[in-house]
């Protein structure tokens, strides 16, 4: 039961990153993904976490924070509940629609 939970929430989270081009995998056992910034933003990830975390109130962690072939990624954890997910996500949607990362 708790897997099946878990796999809607990974969905819902990297259907949202894809419609955002964000390019991700999706995992099979964890419940983070690690999601690639895209590139014409024009900011490394922990410019990318920062801006996120003071203009959108969304914290994820940079990739660098788990070795240099982390870096260009962020790690977003899907350890919530389906509302929270969608909240997040619509937040980050505005974040880049908007260009708020400017």
């Amino acid at each position: 039961e708790m897997r099946q939970a878990y796999q809607i929430r990974r969905d819902i989270v990297c259907d949202a990153l894809a419609s955002l081009n964000m390019e991700v995998a999706k995992p099979n056992g964890a419940f983070y993904v690690f999601a690639k910034i895209p590139e014409e933003l024009g900011l490394d990830d922990n410019e990318f976490c920062e801006r996120l975390a003071e203009r959108a109130k969304l914290a994820v962690i940079a990739g660098s924070a788990f070795g240099p072939g982390g870096e260009g990624y962020v790690r977003i954890s899907y350890a919530a509940d389906v509302e929270m997910l969608r909240y997040a996500m619509n937040r980050l949607s505005r974040f880049l629609n908007e260009k708020l990362y400017l």
